[in-house]
C-alpha cells in the first residue's frame, strides 16, 4: 500500500461532520498533522488530503509537505485523484480519526476482497448498557472505490453501497487504543488521556513507572503544549539544565545535591522520548541523539565523583585510583555498547543492548552473569540515580564512589562474557 486518504470534509462514518476536526488539537499537534504523521510512520509515501476549506491553512499545519518526506496533496469535494496508484489498496481515514501511532501497523496487512472493504470496528456500549460494534474512521480499500467517495464525501453512504458480505471487520489489539473524536471538551480531554497513558507505558520498573514516570509526564505535556521544541533539542536541554549542576555539585564539595541533580536528570531524560510518541516524531536519530547526550551527563558524573572526593575528602590515592578504574571500565562499556548497538541491532537505544541475550542463548553462561542479568533493573538510570540520594546522604563521597565502582564493575563482567560468548560472529553484521 502506498496510499492514504484523509477526509478532512464531509460526513463520517458515524454520520458526524469531518470539516472541524482537521485543527483541532490533542496534545500540542494538530489533527491533520497527526494523521499524516502517522501514515508516514506506518510507510505511506503519498498522501491526499480531501478539504473544502483553503488548502493553505492546512498546508501550513504540514511542513511535511514541504520537506520531501512525502507527497502530500489536497483536494476537494468532486475531485479527481492526482496521480493515484492503479494497484495495491488505499487507506482511508476521517478527520476525527485517532489512535495510537503503532495501530496502523497491523492494520495496514488487511486485505480487502475485490469490491469490498475491511472497516476498523470497536465495540461499545449503548445506552441500555448492552454491547455492540461500531464503526471507527478507518478503512482500506481498492483505489477505483474511492473515486465515489470524493464526489460527495460521505462515508456513511459510500459504504451502503457495498455488499454486507464485501465487507469485513477489523478490530484493534487490546493493547492499542482507537477511538473517533467528538467536538467537545470532553471528547477531547479523553484522547489526552489515551495518549498520555500510552506514552508512558514504554517504562521498565516500578520506580520508572511510579515515581519518574508520573513527575515527567506534566513536563512533557506543557513542552509539547507550550514550546515548539523538539525532541532533540529537549535531549541536549535536559541534560544540560541538570547535568550540569550535578557535575559541578560533585566538584565542589556537596555530593548528596549532586545526587539530586542526577535524579532529576533521569526524570528529565524521559521528556524527550515522551514528547517524541506525543507527537510522533520517533527516529533513530532521535535515539542517537537520546543516547550520546545522556552519556555525556553519565561520563561526567563518573568523572566528578572521584574528583570531588579527590578535593574534598580524606583518601586521596583511594580517589585516584577507583576513579581511573570506573573511567576505563566506562570507556569500555561505551565502545562495546555501541559497537553492539551499530552492528546487531541497527538501534541508537542502550534499551536494544539486551538482545545480547539473543546471541548467548543457550550458551554456557557462568554464575555471575546469570546474577547479572537479573540485576539488570537495578543498574537502569531509573532507580540508581535515585538510590544515590540515600547512598549520598549516608556515606558522602565515599559512598557514592564505592557503589558506582561495584555497579561498573558488575557491568565489566558481563559485557567480557558477552563478548567472550558471541566471539564467532563477533564480525558479522544480523
Amino acid at each position: 500500500m502506498t496510499d492514504a486518504l484523509i477526509l478532512a470534509c464531509g460526513t463520517g462514518l458515524r454520520g458526524e461532520s469531518l470539516d472541524d476536526f482537521p485543527l483541532i488539537s490533542v496534545g500540542g499537534l494538530p489533527q491533520i498533522r497527526r494523521l499524516v504523521r502517522s501514515c508516514l510512520k506506518a510507510g505511506i509515501d503519498t498522501v491526499t488530503v480531501v478539504t473544502a476549506t483553503d488548502e493553505s491553512k492546512l498546508e501550513a499545519l504540514l511542513p511535511e509537505a514541504g520537506s520531501g518526506a512525502a507527497r502530500i496533496n489536497f483536494v476537494g469535494p468532486g475531485k479527481t485523484l492526482v496521480d493515484r496508484a492503479r494497484e495495491g489498496h488505499t487507506l482511508v481515514l476521517q478527520s476525527n480519526m485517532f489512535f495510537s501511532a503503532a495501530l496502523l501497523e497491523g492494520f495496514l496487512k488487511e486485505k480487502p476482497a475485490a469490491g469490498g472493504a475491511v472497516v476498523m470496528k470497536t465495540v461499545e456500549e449503548n445506552s441500555a448498557g448492552e454491547e455492540v460494534s461500531r464503526p471507527l474512521g478507518a478503512l482500506i480499500a481498492e483505489p477505483e472505490a474511492t473515486a465515489d467517495l470524493i464526489e460527495d464525501c460521505d462515508l456513511s453512504r459510500w459504504m451502503g453501497r457495498y455488499r454486507d458480505d464485501g465487507i469485513r471487520e477489523y478490530y484493534p489489539p487490546n493493547s492499542l487504543y482507537a477511538v473517533t473524536l467528538e467536538n467537545t471538551p470532553d471528547s477531547i480531554s479523553g484522547a489526552w488521556k489515551l495518549l498520555s497513558s500510552s506514552v508512558g507505558k514504554t517504562s521498565t520498573g516500578w520506580i520508572a513507572r511510579n515515581i519518574n514516570g508520573r513527575l515527567s509526564l506534566p513536563i512533557s505535556s506543557w513542552l509539547a503544549h507550550g514550546t515548539s521544541l523538539s525532541p532533540n533539542q529537549i535531549s541536549v536541554l535536559a541534560n544540560i539544565v541538570a547535568g550540569v549542576p550535578c557535575i559541578l555539585s560533585f566538584l565542589s564539595g556537596h555530593p548528596v545535591l549532586g545526587a539530586v541533580f542526577l535524579q532529576i536528570a533521569a526524570v528529565l531524560d524521559r521528556c524527550d522520548g515522551e514528547v517524541a510518541r506525543i507527537k510522533i516524531l520517533e527516529t533513530k536519530r532521535g535515539e542517537w541523539v537520546d543516547t550520546l547526550s545522556d552519556q555525556i551527563t553519565m561520563g561526567g558524573f563518573v568523572v566528578s565523583v572521584p574528583a570531588g572526593y579527590y578535593l574534598h575528602g580524606a583518601h586521596q590515592s583511594l580517589a585516584l585510583f577507583l576513579g581511573a578504574v570506573n573511567v576505563f571500565i566506562f570507556l569500555f562499556f561505551l565502545a562495546w555498547s555501541f559497537f553492539f548497538m551499530v552492528r546487531y541491532t541497527g538501534s541508537g537505544s542502550l534499551v536494544s543492548y539486551h538482545r545480547i541475550d539473543e546471541l548467548v542463548d543457550g550458551a554456557q553462561v557462568s554464575g555471575a552473569r546469570r546474577v547479572l542479568a537479573l540485576l539488570r533493573p537495578v543498574m537502569r538510570r531509573n532507580f540508581y540515580s535515585l538510590a544515590f540520594i540515600p547512598i549520598a546522604v549516608l556515606g558522602g563521597y565515599a559512598g557514592v564512589l564505592g557503589v558506582t565502582t561495584l555497579g561498573l564493575a558488575g557491568i565489566f563482567i558481563h559485557q567480557l562474557e558477552d563478548i567472550f560468548r558471541i566471539r564467532t560472529t563477533f564480525f558479522v553484521k544480523r
